[in-house]
């Protein structure tokens, strides 16, 4: 019978390997920041609780982390900025998306991408249909381009050691 740390471990396992397997695959190359966030966020409560017992505070922790950045983003989209947070980035990367940037906006879209912030793109006052498109199309873009490098190998190594440690200890 799986107890409270078996599923823990399990969803920790799965989450810190889908984060791996997008880096090399790019099955999904953006993310809009506040679910990865919460992604993020709940993940971290998760390896907290990590071998300690189920209690009232893990569950009231998961859901005020849901309702702040739930409230976040229905506030982002009311005001119609679109915050997105791009998964595999480097500098070759960074190039093409704003090579595609300045290709397929007009004035009406209003967007910043610089190398400051390289893994976010942001979107103003634009029609959410507009922002869909364009991101469909960094998508299919960036799915053209799957490499794997050293980097890639690195990862999968340091996941391996952290699944050790994890289901080990």
């Amino acid at each position: 019978m799986l107890d409270f740390n078996i599923v823990l471990k399990i969803i920790i396992s799965a989450g810190i390997l889908y984060l791996i397997m997008n880096f090399m695959l790019k099955y999904h190359v953006f993310n809009d920041i506040f679910i990865a966030g919460l992604a993020l966020c709940v993940l971290i409560v998760l390896i907290i609780y990590n071998d300690l017992p189920y209690s009232n505070l893990f569950t009231i922790l998961l859901w005020s982390l849901v309702f702040i950045f739930g409230g976040l983003f229905v506030y982002f989209r009311i005001k119609k900025r679109y915050f997105y947070l791009l998964l595999t980035i480097n500098k070759s990367t960074y190039h093409r998306i704003r090579y595609y940037l300045t290709l397929n906006t007009n004035e009406r879209v209003k967007y910043v991408y610089n190398k400051k912030r390289f893994w976010l793109l942001s979107f103003a006052d634009t029609d959410y249909q507009e922002v869909k498109k364009i991101m469909k199309g960094i998508e299919t873009l960036e799915q053209k381009h799957k490499t794997i490098t050293m980097c890639n190998y690195w990862q999968i190594i340091i996941y391996l050691v952290m699944m050790v440690v994890l289901w080990r200890f």
